[in-house]
């Protein structure tokens, strides 16, 4: 090769581009802005593998990490406190946009139960009571109650029947539009209903159900009789409490129930008198002759879990924004422990049976 040519290889190397080329780069640049505008994950091919693995994995339906989702939000657990810990157990990208969609979907759910149809007889429910702080922009916080009703079926299967909330000094119109709302959904009779003696619920319960037999529940008189008692009697005063309230017969019940006031009414004289008047209504149960349907009434195992569970929910909450609010945190709270209600109530067999005999044409198991 001679010099000249040698020259102008040298000459074409060195050569700077010319301006249709500069335009040509600069309008291809544009482009790839254009189109990482329009999708991001085309940036490296190793980000678009991660953002399909992550998008198949959201759109396939994992139960079990939709339940992991709703327990970590009922104990009270931010968006992004549980997209972290999620990514972190299961390995894989979980962002907030998924959890908070599971959370609508979840509560969407909560109003299909709360407007669901009910059945038309119930043999027993059971009303608990949970007291929270409601914010106000006037008077910072309110007083409020939340009330959750288990209802049992003729079948013996138990099913939550709703959640409500209310203002502790509107209680008398609450239970009326409680009433009229069970009415409305299907219910035409109620069996027996255990709940704390109040008059605003006696007075719902004349007007929509007459014939429903208010029983007061045995867990909120002994929580009351356990908080204003010395610890080291409360063992020998409940263990003497539900021998009267078991007893075989009226009689029996009235000389335990004698018995048990003698004995503690020089250390807790409110305590024995807050007893003898409730007793007259207690009483009642024991007009029912099996033993098994008493002892059920007096231990209903199910609303005890059930309103541990909400309570346990509303521990850590200071002041709930709403009514709905509260509403919803229940219904997630309880959300696991009702799939669990697959099962019959034991010795049902036996309780409808006894329920049959005491309340004659209104508890029908062959219709």
């Amino acid at each position: 090769m001679t010099e000249n040519s040698k020259n102008l290889v040298s000459n074409s190397e060195t050569q700077e581009p010319t301006s249709s080329e500069k335009n040509l780069e600069v309008m291809m640049e544009k482009l790839l802005q254009a189109l990482n505008a329009v999708s991001p994950e085309i940036h490296t091919e190793g980000d678009s593998k991660e953002s399909i693995q992550t998008e198949n994995q959201l759109n396939s339906s994992d139960t079990t990490l939709v339940q992991r989702i709703e327990e970590l939000y009922a104990s009270n657990k931010s968006v992004s406190l549980i997209a972290e810990k999620l990514s972190e157990e299961y390995n894989r990208k979980i962002t907030t946009d998924y959890v908070f969609s599971c959370i609508e979907k979840s509560v969407s759910s909560f109003e299909q139960l709360q407007n669901s149809h009910l059945k038309t007889v119930y043999p027993l429910i059971c009303i608990d009571n949970c007291e929270y702080a409601h914010s106000s922009d006037r008077y910072g916080s309110i007083g409020y109650i939340l009330y959750s009703i288990i209802g049992v079926t003729k079948s013996g299967m138990k099913e939550c029947l709703g959640f409500w909330s209310c203002n502790k000094k509107k209680n008398q119109t609450f239970w009326n539009d409680l009433m009229t709302e069970l009415r409305n959904r299907g219910v035409q009779d109620i069996l027996v209903v255990l709940s704390e003696d109040t008059p605003e619920l006696k007075r719902a319960l004349k007007a929509m159900f007459p014939e429903a037999l208010l029983f007061p529940s045995p867990g909120h008189q002994l929580l009351k009789i356990s908080q204003c008692v010395n610890g080291l009697h409360v063992k020998d005063i409940i263990k003497s409490l539900k021998a009267a309230w078991l007893a075989e017969s009226q009689q029996e019940g009235n000389e335990l129930m004698d018995e048990f006031c003698k004995k503690w009414s020089n250390h807790y004289p409110l305590l024995t008198d807050y007893v003898s008047k409730s007793w007259t209504t207690n009483s009642t149960c024991l007009a029912f002759g099996d033993h098994i349907l008493r002892q059920f009434l007096f231990n209903p195992s199910p609303a005890f879990k059930y309103s541990h569970v909400i309570k346990s929910a509303f521990l850590h909450k200071e002041i709930m924004p709403s009514s709905l609010a509260a509403c919803k945190l229940a219904y997630l709270a309880t959300y696991p422990l009702r799939k669990k209600w697959t099962v019959k109530i034991t010795h049902w067999y036996y309780i409808c049976q006894s329920l049959g005999k005491a309340f004659n044409n209104r508890f029908m198991l062959f219709e």
